[in-house]
């Protein structure tokens, strides 16, 4: 098997000119060190830096758990598994899964991995695109007519990168009824879901079906990145066992600092998503001040759920070349959605999680004009 660097990866280290503002990142604010480390208080200095358990130790999982999962679902902690973020968990999902010529669904455009990794291991993948005139919404009834016995793995992304879908809780249990009827594996992406109780959008609710993973991380909606930790929740303990011997061959474990700091932002996940709204919020709202104003430039979709959605640039011919353009310019990156598996020249991925996106979109509008 021979992977290549990820597109949207080498785009971003091909640029030459200096990048301080990412109208494109996938993340929310998040916060500094220093208030996780008083957050943990005094057990922050005990921690005995040894190794940590293979699948994240009981204080993660537990942690996890809890803020993943809505209160309904019966699951037991041996059925988390952590990981060095949610890049290795997919990885290891498909390497454990998959075989030749089985058959992979998935939404596209799509967060490159989802798509492509499949091919890796010899998959055949399987596309169903999402429509601007449907407003990005899942086509569940495409998704019905593309699978059949073959169909090992049916992947879904939501909230969506990076569209910003959501499903209903009918798509959700049609997913279910259909992946059931294959015997085919669900791998629910929920990297950018909020918490249950969140009113935007709710997460775990694949984990209730035997043969799911889904999949959370603390970059996004706690825009954690330097925090290296995802992980997989799986609908039972013999498919977090698969998983476990696929990690054991990759980061074997997470590091104890990682899973001291992962842990006190989970159980005060409160703290954090509350901020990050006032962010997201504003930002939404600057956003449809900014798409009312330019109407006859720009179109764009308000995500339904995380911070991600599509921006059009109506003029734009040749996104890739656009974006190295604005970016040389501006110092403001805004990444062209053809590097997510998407057939587009003038679509562009937009986060509104930062506390820099107002001062990014100012000098959008300046380049516009």
């Amino acid at each position: 098997m021979e992977l290549v660097l990820p597109e949207h990866i080498k785009f971003g280290q091909s640029l030459t000119a200096p990048v301080d503002i990412n109208l494109s990142d996938s993340c929310a604010q998040g916060v500094a060190l220093n208030t996780l480390v008083e957050l943990a208080g005094e057990a922050w200095f005990e921690r005995e830096l040894s190794y940590s358990p293979m699948a994240g130790s009981d204080m993660l999982r537990a942690a996890i758990k809890a803020y993943h999962l809505q209160p309904q679902v019966v699951l037991s902690q041996e059925q988390i598994v952590t990981f060095s973020g949610a890049q290795e968990a997919i990885f290891t999902v498909m390497a454990q899964l998959l075989s030749p010529q089985d058959e992979v669904l998935v939404f596209t455009p799509s967060y490159p991995s989802l798509a492509k990794l499949p091919t890796q291991f010899d998959a055949v993948v399987k596309s169903i695109p999402l429509q601007a005139n449907n407003q990005w919404q899942f086509d569940i009834e495409r998704l019905k007519r593309e699978a059949n016995a073959k169909t090992k793995l049916i992947i879904i992304n939501a909230p969506h990168n990076p569209t910003g879908a959501t499903l209903s809780d009918k798509d959700v249990e049609e997913i279910k009824r259909l992946a059931q009827h294959f015997d085919a594996y669900i791998l629910s992406d929920e990297v950018s879901a909020q918490r249950a109780d969140d009113a935007r959008i709710a997460s775990g609710r694949f984990a209730d079906y035997a043969k799911s993973i889904t999949l959370g991380v603390l970059s996004k909606s706690l825009g954690l990145p330097g925090v290296r930790v995802g992980w997989a929740i799986c609908g039972n303990k013999a498919l977090a066992d698969l998983l476990l011997a696929g990690k054991s061959y990759l980061s074997i474990c997470g590091s104890q600092v990682d899973d001291m700091l992962a842990s006190t932002a989970l159980n005060h996940s409160d703290i954090i998503l509350k901020e990050n709204a006032k962010i997201m919020a504003r930002n939404e709202a600057a956003m449809c001040e900014f798409v009312r104003q330019h109407s006859h430039k720009v179109s764009w979709v308000a995500p339904q759920g995380g911070v991600l959605s599509l921006l059009q640039i109506h003029s734009v011919k040749d996104a890739k070349s656009w974006s190295r353009q604005f970016a040389e310019a501006t110092s403001t990156l805004l990444l062209p959605a053809n590097l997510f598996v998407m057939n587009s020249e003038c679509h562009f991925r937009l986060g509104i999680g930062k506390q820099s996106f107002i001062e990014g979109l100012t000098r959008l509008e300046s380049y516009l004009q």
